[in-house]
């Protein structure tokens, strides 16, 4: 005769008992292995790039902490700005700002990447918590997937206070649907102060709330009539109005709320956009940055907007969630910047309503004990290849290439205005801030200045609004007249040189390739035949090239000028360990001009392999097929 036993007035027999016993004891290792798993790979960079941003946020929190009070215009450019821009940049990360700052100051990076690791796990325990609902072994499986999708979008940057109070607010929302309890109301208003002040991700915060608002009034409508969303509509309605009318308290007021209009309006805001990484559209993205980290992220939102809409087609999800997670996923395919808000709502949407369990029936103890094993097994291999193996901080993301070049810059004074990439610009403003001021830097404070540095990089001869198809257009003339010897004189009265007149820059600091793409910038093949450019450093990360004039006199004595043919060298040490059809022509390019006809043969056949429309790659065949026919080969040697 099977005992059995009474638990909560139903009848449990003693195979069901020993079965929930075991899921009991195992239970508490499964959770504890997930987020031990999150955290330590949160600590790590997720991918081979360096995500820069972090050092602005980094030096206006620490003008904001000694100078008590929030900058009025931005300290760390020379070069015009835009007073809208400028006023949404230096004050609406302000509190995040701070925070940063104070941990870096008490802890360095490797503090910076515990905050990380701790925000991003609390925003997945969020969506742990509201899945329980639907099993143990959905909510750890998918908080799982959320945990890994997040990660390419995971940088040390404000953002990640976005994706935590993206999770805590709809939370909130949910729970005060439930229950109506003060605590929700006053929980969600606190939310939505502390977010408008941190990143401006809180006016989508704020869309959230409306359309969750519009979607329980729909509900309440006589054709849907549902009592429960009857009956909290108004207190709801009340609710989220008040956390909306908190978000209006900070530096900026309700302004951004117009601000970001003209964001995407302008035409000139929405080149500058399109440029942007995290502003991109998802297909786009996938176009742009096809690598494993981006298709893998795809994949796993891919199962996730499979749950989500399966969660909506059964109808357990009322108007208020179908609204709410249709906008997001549009907002998503837009910008992928939602992405991670759109997940995070999406899943604790889905979770807050009905049940579902991944087993049940009769053969479900025995699948479910196995299923827990193997859950522990997976987690556990997963976590023992995330243990550190080395000081966060000395592998966080913000560990710069440029610490040489900062060295060199901090040591040796060298005046005047300055040239420079934005993405180092940032680097410069956080080691060098306020012996130098920058050109320009990722926060892009004016437009017009961001495209004139990319007009001089890229050597453009006249000005126009075919940006990206005119840089390249250029960068392929200036590599093959070089490869063909012609004289490039003439080049002083072309747009790039006036800018350069325009601006006054008396030094250029930079990349002879693009960090990503590894295109060769044509500005230091021009510059190369200009003998009032001096190359006074490099080290495979960074030049430097001086104007030579009075203000320069001394650097340059101290600092002989080498021979600009390095240059090539350069671009070479940039690239070496790049795989990338462009990266490949570049290096043919280099080698070829170097004299290696062996290296520039092979390297111009991987990029024509990896992408047949490389006309600088041709070219650079092109020219070895001719040498190699000649009696008299003449080689394209610089100078």
């Amino acid at each position: 005769m099977i005992r059995e036993r009474v638990v909560g007035g139903t009848r449990m027999d003693k195979s069901q008992s020993q079965e929930s016993s075991f899921m009991n004891v195992i239970k508490p290792f499964v959770i504890s292995l997930l987020f031990i798993l999150l955290f330590l790979r949160y600590l790590y960079p997720v991918s081979s790039g360096r995500d820069t941003d972090i050092f602005w946020h980094l030096k206006t929190g620490e003008i904001i902490c000694h100078e008590h009070h929030l900058p009025s215009s931005d300290p760390f450019t020379f070069t015009p700005q835009d007073p809208t821009r400028e006023r949404i940049i230096l004050k609406s990360y302000w509190l995040a700002d701070l925070i940063l700052y104070g941990v870096y100051k008490a802890w360095g990076f490797a503090g910076l990447a515990v905050l990380r690791s701790a925000l991003l796990c609390l925003t997945v325990f969020f969506v742990y918590r509201s899945l329980l609902k639907r099993g143990f072994f959905v909510s750890v499986i998918l908080s799982l997937i959320l945990g890994f999708a997040i990660m390419p979008m995971s940088a040390i940057r404000p953002n990640l206070f976005s994706f935590f109070f993206a999770a805590a607010m709809i939370l909130l929302m949910e729970k005060y649907r439930e229950e109506q309890g003060a605590r929700y109301q006053v929980g969600l208003v606190i939310v939505m102060l502390l977010w408008a002040n941190m990143h401006g991700g809180y006016i989508v915060g704020a869309g959230i709330l409306m359309l969750y608002m519009l979607g329980v009034g729909i509900a309440a409508l006589p054709p849907l009539r549902n009592e429960k969303s009857a009956k909290v509509f108004l207190p709801l309605s009340v609710t989220a109005g008040a956390a909306i009318g908190a978000t209006l308290i900070n530096p900026l007021g309700g302004s951004l709320f117009f601000d970001i209009g003209d964001r995407y309006m302008d035409p000139a805001n929405k080149l500058l956009v399109s440029r942007i990484e995290t502003e991109m559209g998802l297909f786009r993205s996938v176009a742009q940055y096809p690598n494993e980290m981006v298709l893998l992220s795809l994949i796993v939102v891919g199962v996730i907007l499979v749950y989500t809409a399966l969660n909506l087609t059964r109808r357990r999800a009322g108007p208020a969630e179908t609204l709410t997670v249709l906008a997001l996923l549009i907002l998503s395919l837009i910008s992928v910047r939602v992405l991670p808000i759109f997940m995070v709502v999406g899943l604790i949407v889905s979770g807050g309503k009905g049940h579902y369990h991944m087993f049940s029936g009769k053969t479900s103890n025995c699948v479910r004990g196995v299923a827990a094993i193997l859950l522990v097994a997976i987690l556990g291999f997963l976590t023992y290849k995330e243990l550190p193996k080395a000081s966060p901080g000395d592998l966080v993301e913000t560990d710069s290439v440029y610490l040489r070049m900062g060295d060199f810059l901090d040591r040796n004074r060298i005046n005047g205005n300055m040239l420079n990439q934005e993405l180092m610009g940032n680097f410069i403003i956080y080691r060098l801030f306020p012996k130098y001021r920058v050109f320009t830097d990722s926060r892009y404070i004016n437009v017009d200045v961001f495209f004139d540095a990319l007009d001089m990089f890229y050597a453009i001869k006249a000005p126009t609004n075919q940006k990206d198809l005119h840089y390249m257009d250029s960068l392929t003339e200036v590599c093959i007249r070089r490869l063909k010897g012609d004289d490039e004189e003439h080049y002083l009265n072309e747009y790039w040189n006036s800018l350069l007149e325009k601006y006054k820059i008396d030094f250029l600091v930079g990349r002879v390739t693009h960090p990503r793409s590894g295109q060769l910038f044509p500005l230091f093949l021009k510059l190369m035949r200009d003998e009032s450019w001096k190359l006074i450093y490099l080290d495979g990360n960074a030049v430097i090239l001086v104007k030579d004039n009075h203000k320069n006199d001394e650097i340059i004595k101290n600092f002989p000028p080498k021979d600009k043919s390095l240059l090539y060298d350069e671009a070479i040490r940039e690239n070496i360990n790049k795989h990338s059809p462009t990266a490949y022509e570049t290096l043919a390019y280099a080698f070829l001009m170097r004299g290696d006809m062996r290296n520039a043969e092979i390297f111009a056949k991987r990029a024509l392999l990896m992408n047949n429309n490389l006309k600088v790659a041709r070219a650079c065949l092109q020219f070895i097929s001719l040498q190699a026919s000649s009696s008299h080969p003449s080689y394209p040697f610089p100078n």
